[in-house]
């Protein structure tokens, strides 16, 4: 309450002073009301506001002299004043001699509408570099606020409001003085309007850059379009690169050239799809003339529906060779919408190039399924390109019940030996279904397995073994099998021993028991190895008969395979056959000796050496003992 009466007493005090002041001499009073103005108090100020609103005659002068000093409050209660302040400004704008002209600009930004544009351009040159920025942040304020407008009104199909008004008509002949008159060093502010204007400023890019292409309003606008907002510059860099003159279309040729940014490069593309004039679409359809291609290549999938659609027709009729046509519309091929991917197929079909199917393959790939994946696969069958195989070859793990069916029909007309070629660059997934789908429609592949079971290139013996695995057929092939469980590489070796294993424990030993009863005394030895490879010490008396085999190879795998499963009299038995009557099957012994961790191996080998009468044994004898004890091919 004390507050208020204070503020009150305060307010008459300064009424009774004003008061005062209509009673001195005019420019006594003058002096006063201008220091009033000086103050930073909102009733100061507004009171001599006010006084000199109301002399006869006014001084507006002195108000838009002083309008920078004014408080917001203050300012604001100029509204009812607005129109006679605002010709006091432009009087003295346009008259340019006044020392002060701050304040009219100021004032004629503060509170002029659009059509305050044409006054503040007069100002974007002034020497005062104060007046500059007021008059240049002025223009560019208006212009942006028109520029939404217009935008706003064509996103409501709204055409009268998309019209210009004077006010407008005055912003946009604003436009061409500012210009025009810009310094360089501020030309860039009035570039970020023309962007947001768009295209509709052709005519004025025209009139006044052109007219003055070493200017450097004319050079930093070009400078921008290379690095300005993507969707504006689009906008303008397309409908520079289609003008009807050669000097604009070269502009906006480079910056397409230049330009590789994913937003400018989107709006490209829409653009260029939105283009109807049929010269301009001639011009689209010819990469070096309009080369919008080279940014929204690297796009093609992230464009709407719509632009993609109308991009690949206009990359069909495009005015190059049909093979650089179709490495063109290819990358669309991955774009997440079918209707976009049969478009580029039915293109690609009309185009009939015989290869050059890269980005199909990427489709097929991709686990993708729908109408336009079955458009690519029926493609790849119509064309027969030389991999088709290999394009094909992924959707025979599809999920799509259509797709497996061609892939699988298709797979089955290609030898095994194509798929054995391609096996290597399959991932694990492809190759069982490759294999599986070639079994189930060639009856004689389990033949070409073993073909390739015997082959003399471990490689292919391997490969092989991947194929039984895959196919589950170990049962199938078991002899061929069991020749490879002492298969001279060790991956053929270990890869042997694990398919038999993996048909199942049961059918597994059931394969290597039959073996143990074989003729073939390789059969039997190789055997042997395979349960000691098992590691399960359950076989340990299944193979203790085999120490009296008559084959001294047999006798030697067994009496190792019982040492490796723990069987506590290996070592006596081992001992025994180093003393047999047979060189071969000391020979043997020697060997086993070299293959298990034997504790007293070497003081055995130092031991027998003296006494052993074969030379070829003690040969043996001394290799291990010099450590030689690579495995060695037995008799």
């Amino acid at each position: 309450m004390r507050r208020n009466k204070e503020a009150h007493r305060c307010r008459m005090s300064f009424v009774a002073t004003l008061d005062y002041l209509d009673q001195l001499e005019p420019s006594l009073r003058l002096d006063c009301l201008v220091a009033a103005l000086l103050e930073k108090d909102a009733t100061v100020q507004g009171g001599a506001v006010q006084r000199l609103l109301a002399m006869d005659p006014k001084r507006l002068d002195l108000v838009v002299d002083h309008f920078p000093n004014l408080l917001p409050a203050v300012q604001k209660q100029l509204e009812p004043h607005r129109q006679d302040l605002l010709a006091t400004a432009r009087d003295k704008i346009v008259s340019g001699r006044d020392a002060r002209r701050i304040g009219a600009f100021q004032l004629a930004d503060a509170l002029g509408d659009l059509g305050a544009a044409e006054l503040l351009a007069v100002g974007v040159d002034d020497p005062v570099d104060e007046v500059a920025a007021v008059a240049i942040e002025g223009v560019a304020t208006r212009l942006a606020s028109y520029a939404m407008a217009r935008r706003q009104a064509l996103l409501e199909g709204n055409k009268t409001n998309g019209a210009r008004d004077p006010r407008q008509e005055a912003a946009w002949q604003a436009l061409g003085t500012a210009l025009r008159r810009c310094p360089v060093a501020r030309c860039r502010e009035l570039c970020g309007v023309l962007f947001d204007l768009g295209p509709v400023v052709l005519s004025l890019f025209r009139s006044v850059l052109m007219t003055q292409p070493e200017s450097g309003m004319s050079q930093t606008f070009v400078q921008a379009l290379a690095h300005g907002p993507g969707e504006g510059a689009a906008a303008f860099v397309v409908a520079l690169a289609t003008d009807l003159d050669h000097r604009v279309q070269r502009i906006g040729q480079q910056v397409l050239r230049d330009r590789r940014d994913p937003a400018f490069a989107k709006a490209v593309a829409a653009e260029v799809a939105a283009l109807r004039d049929e010269r301009a679409v001639q011009q689209a359809r010819t990469p070096r003339e309009l080369p919008w291609w080279g940014p929204v290549q690297h796009v093609a999938t992230e464009v709407d529906t719509r632009s993609a659609t109308r991009l690949v027709v206009l990359l069909r009729d495009a005015k190059v060779n049909p093979d650089k046509r179709q490495e063109m519309l290819e990358p669309f091929l991955l774009h997440p919408d079918p209707n976009v991917q049969i478009t580029v197929v039915d293109a690609i079909r009309e185009l009939k190039c015989s290869g050059g199917f890269v980005a199909l393959g990427k489709l097929l790939a991709s686990g993708s399924t729908g109408t336009g994946v079955r458009a690519a696969a029926q493609l790849v069958i119509d064309a027969a390109p030389p991999q088709r195989i290999a394009l094909l070859t992924p959707l025979l793990g599809s999920i799509d019940p259509e797709l497996r069916r061609l892939a699988v029909r298709e797979v089955s007309k290609v030898s095994f030996q194509h798929y054995l070629e391609r096996f290597d660059s399959m991932s694990k997934n492809q190759r069982e279904a490759a294999a599986k789908a070639l079994a189930k429609i060639d009856g004689g592949m389990l033949d070409r397995i073993a073909d390739e079971i015997g082959s003399f290139d471990p490689s292919r013996r391997l490969k092989a073994l991947h194929i039984v695995e895959l196919l589950d057929a170990g049962a199938e092939l078991r002899g061929p099998l069991l020749e490879l469980l002492d298969d001279p590489d060790k991956r053929v070796r270990a890869t042997a021993v694990r398919i038999v294993e993996v048909t199942g424990s049961r059918e597994g030993v059931q394969v290597l028991l039959g073996a143990l009863a074989d003729p073939d005394r390789r059969v039997r030895a190789n055997a042997i190895e395979a349960f000691e490879e098992l590691a399960d010490p359950r076989y340990v008396q299944m193979l203790v008969p085999f120490l009296d085999d008559h084959d001294n190879r047999v006798r030697a795998n067994a009496v190792k395979a019982l040492w490796h499963l723990g069987w506590p009299r290996a070592r006596e038995a081992l001992l025994g056959l180093m003393v047999a009557p047979e060189e071969a099957t000391r020979l043997s012994a020697i060997w086993a000796l070299g293959e298990i961790d034997l504790p007293d191996a070497r003081a055995l080998l130092l031991a027998r050496d003296p006494a052993e009468p074969s030379p070829r044994v003690r040969a043996k004898i001394h290799e291990l003992l010099a450590g030689t004890l690579g495995r060695e091919v037995r008799t």
